[in-house]
């Protein structure tokens, strides 16, 4: 109900209009009997004071002085007992005030009152949330934290609105759903300022600290929240922003404040992402920066759930990802659990189809770009998805086995993340003749010439590299089936991922690298560390190894040297040249 009205009588604006500020105030201070008056008013005895004082408490706002207010709220807790529905809009209006930047006496006193009549009245217990939590949230004329941290100021208001919560959930257990409700419905719309998001942020991954239990179901809501950023700040828009401001001619403050007002979910993504890089990396170390695996393991655990339940359904994420990206570098055990937990997936046969697909590009995208993960682990999990396209192959009916992508679109996407895996790794395994031999004895040949035939659907530009690699080290032969593939099309009617009907000669494999460069200018220092550029045949010899084959097909090749050379992409996917 609002606090203009109550259950008898109504409080009109053009009745608060007359009430001068002046008044309001006088009124207030003559209350020196509030319990008197609460009673007048609950036994229909006197009305009017009653609403004089709820309007003057609201009307005054931030001009009520300290003493004033403090004197009111100490009057308020030696009557608890009447404060309950009957009173709600005196409740109310106390509670609305602004007290966390104010003096520490006040602060006090306002931390006692919310306390003493929570205990006393349960039910005003979720409008007191709401009003703390609404404390998280900047004014509107309040700029951005310059170092991505609160001013002192800001800091120590936050402080206590914490201490308040943590108290009011220590007396009342129950109000930890009340809580998880509210910040769910204050968490601010993806259009309102970064910096809005940023004190939000801020204060919502804090409260983890008080209230554990809570951890996952934040970190779900705050993922939630930063997914729909991401959507809305898709890569060619923000990688048009980088070609349009020249790094030589304005300063890295300059296009950051540019790219604010461009694209400002993008701006607001990477604040984001920049308060969520440090937030994962304080919450597993110890005051003197050592690793707590017991920390670091129940984290990954809530970050792991997360990321089945948000992040892996969602198709065509750019950045959000990079949390887990990022948190695995942390151990060698947690990047060999979370691709044990992919391989499961893709293992599944119970799951969606569109799961386990995912599951499969982030797997062929974390082994290509994560420069954190060893050869050896490479190598296990290639060995894995040749042998299972292996058994894949061998329990096909062949009289009846078509290269239909949506019947075996699982096999044809565990082929294509080994394929991409193989041109994108290739000079880590020709370094030595025992990882040359490992390649060898994945048996590339039987796959490329399988009636599946998944050079046919799989995305050209890994065909064209992996091709070339192949050729290159003798592993496979792929440039006939590649001819004879682009003279055999019939035109295909398919949807896209967009969900648009689209007619086209040949059908490609609808996939993501959901590791593609991160974009993101200031949270990209978290990930630069780790990551791997492209680093493989240029598009130039990936041609002429097609015109060598194409003339005389038993011509065993050019030298690996000068067939294999540096090429760097950067935001193409997968990561090649065209």
């Amino acid at each position: 109900m609002s606090i203009y009205s109550t259950g008898r009588k109504s409080f009109t604006s053009q009745r608060s209009s007359r009430v001068l500020k002046t008044k309001s105030l006088n009124t207030l201070m003559l209350c020196d009997d509030l319990k008197k008056l609460l009673q007048n008013f609950v036994n229909h005895k006197e009305s009017k004071v009653y609403e004089d004082l709820v309007c003057s408490i609201r009307d005054s706002g931030l001009e009520i002085k300290d003493k004033d207010l403090i004197k009111l709220i100490k009057e308020a807790r030696g009557c608890i007992s009447l404060l309950d529905r009957n009173v709600h809009l005196f409740v109310k209006v106390l509670l609305i005030q602004k007290w966390s930047h104010r003096s520490q006496e006040l602060a006090e006193e306002y931390e006692g009152f919310l306390l003493d009549l929570c205990s006393a009245h349960i039910y005003h217990t979720t409008f007191a949330i709401d009003q703390l939590v609404n404390l998280f949230k900047p004014a509107e004329e309040d700029s951005e934290w310059e170092d991505g941290m609160p001013s002192a100021v800001d800091e120590l208001s936050y402080k206590r609105v914490h201490a308040v919560l943590k108290k009011l959930l220590r007396v009342i257990p129950m109000s930890s759903e009340i809580l998880m409700k509210s910040l769910v419905n204050n968490f601010p719309y993806l259009k309102r300022s970064a910096h809005e998001h940023e004190c939000y942020l801020h204060n919502l991954l804090n409260i983890t600290e008080y209230q554990p239990n809570l951890r996952r179901d934040i970190l779900h809501l705050t993922v939630t929240r930063l997914i729909a950023l991401d959507t809305n700040a898709p890569r060619k828009e923000i990688e048009q922003m980088d070609i349009e401001m020249d790094e030589d001619i304005f300063s890295p403050e300059e296009i950051e404040s540019w790219k604010c007002i461009k694209h400002p979910e993008a701006h607001t993504l990477d604040i984001c992402m920049d308060i969520m890089f440090r937030y994962l990396e304080a919450c597993v170390v110890d005051k003197n920066g050592v690793l707590q695996w017991d920390r670091t393991k129940s984290l990954f655990f809530d970050l792991l759930f997360v990321f089945e339940n948000v992040i892996l359904p969602t198709f065509a994420l750019q950045h959000v990802q990079f949390l887990l990206f990022k948190f695995i570098n942390l151990k060698p055990s947690l990047y060999n659990m979370f691709l044990q937990f992919l391989w499961n997936k893709v293992m599944n046969p119970s799951l969606s189809p569109v799961i386990r697909q995912a599951a499969v590009g982030y797997i062929a995208s974390l082994l290509s770009r994560a420069n954190f993960i060893s050869l050896g682990v490479l190598k296990e999990v290639m060995l894995n998805m040749a042998m299972w396209i292996h058994n894949y192959i061998a329990n096909q009916d062949l009289e009846q086995a078509n290269p239909n992508m949506f019947i075996h679109g699982v096999f044809y996407n565990v082929s294509q993340a080994l394929f991409y895996l193989v041109a994108f790794r290739h000079r880590d395994f020709v370094e030595t003749k025992k990882n040359l031999v490992f390649l060898q004895s994945l048996n590339l040949s039987k796959m490329v010439t399988c009636h599946l035939n998944p050079l046919r659907v799989c995305l050209p530009q890994i065909v064209k590299n992996f091709a070339s690699v192949t050729r290159t080290y003798q592993l496979a032969y792929c440039f006939t089936i590649i001819e004879h593939n682009a003279r055999n099309t019939i035109p295909v009617i398919y949807r896209d991922s967009s969900g648009v009907m689209t007619t086209s000669d040949q059908a490609y494999l609808d996939t993501f690298f959901p590791f593609d460069p991160y974009l993101l200018q200031r949270s990209n220092k978290f990930i630069k560390p780790l990551y791997r550029m492209y680093d493989g045949p240029s598009a130039d010899d990936v041609e002429v190894c097609r015109k060598s084959e194409g003339d005389d097909e038993d011509d065993f090749l050019m030298d690996p040297s000068t067939s294999v050379s540096p090429s760097f992409s950067y935001g193409s996917s997968p990561g090649f040249n065209l």
